[in-house]
């Protein structure tokens, strides 16, 4: 996976991209200003992820852009444990 940053290549935001791909074993790419579907055609892939400020978002060719943001995170987690909490007291 490619990871780049958004049109603000602030410092931070290189570094925890750099980070990312080096963890994840993806491959980190200079935004440069360049768009992102430019992008995709350039390096010949479908996707990549960009890191922003406190959230990320992937970025596919031909698809809605998904958006991670941790307090989103949060409020999905809770929807999930109360679901499960009712499964259970419906089945007790």
């Amino acid at each position: 996976m490619y990871i780049t940053t958004g049109d603000t290549e602030a410092t931070s935001l290189v570094e925890r991209a750099r980070k990312l791909a080096q963890s994840t074993g993806g491959t980190y790419v200079p935004r440069n200003r360049t768009s992102l579907a430019r992008m995709l055609e350039r390096y010949g892939v479908n996707e990549i992820l960009v890191v922003l400020k406190g959230r990320a978002r992937l970025f596919r060719k031909d698809a809605p852009q998904l958006e991670f943001h941790p307090s989103m995170g949060f409020v999905r987690a809770k929807r999930v444990l109360r679901e499960s909490l009712t499964l259970c007291l419906k089945q007790a």
